[in-house]
């Protein structure tokens, strides 16, 4: 995702719109490897993918989230940190 949302930055897009396929927009992230992560392996995949909330949040255009259905983990987090998000009623 992180590749996606550099190059919305550098294509010249007047606004970026962020959907997903399905009936839910996010479960949250997979909990099942952390147990066989070390420490520093787990903060590290932490702070990659907060990297990428934070490069969503800080691009130079308006970013618009269609949430439909559920919305937890970091979708919720690109959803709030986004320009606007808009619950599309399902």
């Amino acid at each position: 995702m992180s590749e996606a949302i550099a190059e919305i930055g550098r294509s010249g897009a007047r606004a970026a719109l962020l959907s997903a396929e399905g009936p839910d927009f996010s479960f949250g992230g997979d909990i099942f490897p952390w147990p066989e992560l070390s420490p520093h392996e787990l903060r590290a995949a932490f702070e990659h993918r907060l990297a990428t909330v934070n490069q969503w949040e800080t691009l130079a255009i308006p970013t618009v989230v269609a949430v439909q259905g559920l919305c937890f983990g970091g979708g919720f987090e690109l959803a709030i940190r986004s320009d606007d998000s808009g619950d599309r009623g399902n």
